[in-house]
């Protein structure tokens, strides 16, 4: 007699065993691109620019044996204690290394291995996100679209430059992918449940960058504004919806991003220098990863490469297919998509900034100078 497994549980394994492979074959592409050196925690020499500071950082804060939790050190700024968090080096991380490794006389760097930690877990969520958006279908063919597919995600070059880029933390994009599939996810989930979700994440990212945290709850907001759209918020749990931003803020509290007992914001500068390009998704940038096949095209600041967006020569060609072949629509009905339609207009006119670039021609949208003075922090 043999037993059948039933057709549920098959499909559950099968995509674990899809989703570990193509966490494998991401994770050994960046290996690869980037050398065997990153993956080795006493092996410092691939480190240059941004990355020194954070490793400054981070050794200067092992070796000070007073100073655990709160995350700061006063090794780099006798007689007073600064947070870790200033030289940008994933503090919780710092803080879970140091308790567990031994203090040794050689270098302890954990850049590498978590960023490759991060493009397993952006092997995770890239299946989970894609397998909520097709919800309802089967097949070897589909299981297979959707493999190609988190490859995709995890191989995207702007997820790869900002490694190459030494942005240790802003390698972490993980949380993007998170947040998408949790908005995608909440029709089905259900408001409560997708709170809890959102309010872990929150955390998570608070921890990595505030940069990522505003990304995530960029997305958390369409995700407010699509259940108020679908009436899945009444004024009996609205109250609910701000605990994940508590969390998020006491997130940035823990890790040393905020001070509660004072200071205040630093003013930002080069708002409109560093910027994106109106044609970034297509720009390769050859003195970065640059492209086997287009061109590089010229940007208007030298600062442009922090707004890197190049899709690959496989993205602009899905995207270009989506747009001719498929509408914008959720498997569920209609009302999924479009007010994260607007989260991501208004990022993308974030990334431009008050200063339009199309190529080298430009043009000053003319902000008032509070406004101007808020969204250069």
């Amino acid at each position: 007699m043999t037993s059948r497994i039933p057709r549920g549980l098959s499909f559950i394994k099968q995509s674990s065993l899809a989703v570990l492979v193509a966490a494998a074959i991401s994770v050994g592409l960046a290996l690869a691109i980037f050398g065997l050196r990153i993956a080795n925690p006493h092996d410092v020499s691939w480190m240059t620019l941004d990355t020194v500071t954070a490793q400054f950082g981070w050794e200067q804060y092992r070796f000070d044996r007073e100073h655990y939790f709160p995350i700061v050190s006063d090794r780099f700024s006798y007689p007073l204690t600064m947070p870790v968090a200033m030289f940008d080096n994933l503090p919780l991380i710092a803080l879970f290394v140091k308790l567990v490794a031994p203090i040794t006389p050689s270098p302890i760097q954990y850049f590498g291995p978590v960023f490759l930690i991060g493009i397993a877990l952006q092997a995770l969520f890239a299946w989970l996100l894609l397998s909520e958006a097709t919800r309802g279908r089967s097949g070897a063919a589909y299981r297979i679209s959707l493999f190609i597919g988190t490859l995709f995600f995890t191989t995207a070059p702007i997820l790869l430059v900002r490694f190459y880029l030494n942005h240790m933390s802003l390698a972490q994009q993980w949380p993007l992918l998170a947040s998408l599939w949790l908005y995608a996810r909440s029709n089905r989930a259900g408001l409560r449940k997708s709170l809890r979700g959102f309010s872990i994440l929150e955390f998570a990212a608070s921890s990595i960058n505030p940069y990522v945290m505003v990304m995530t709850l960029m997305i958390y907001s369409g995700f407010i504004l699509k259940s108020v759209m679908d009436k899945s918020i009444d004024l009996k749990n609205i109250a609910y919806c701000v605990i994940p931003l508590i969390i998020g803020a006491l997130g940035l509290i823990v890790s040393g991003f905020i001070n509660p007992l004072g200071g205040s914001l630093i003013a930002g500068e080069g708002y409109g220098f560093f910027s994106a390009n109106l044609y970034s998704p297509v720009n390769p940038m050859a003195h970065y990863l640059g492209s086997a096949f287009l061109p590089e095209l010229k940007t208007a600041t030298a600062g442009q490469y922090e707004g890197y967006g190049y899709l690959g020569l496989g993205g602009i060609f899905l995207l270009s297919g989506s747009l001719v072949f498929a509408r914008i629509k959720g498997e569920d009905g209609e009302g999924l998509f479009p007010p994260l339609l607007v989260v991501v207009f208004i990022a993308y006119l974030l990334a431009l900034s008050a200063r339009f670039t199309f190529g080298r021609y430009s043009f000053d949208v003319g902000l008032p100078h509070k406004v101007f003075d808020i969204l250069s922090i």
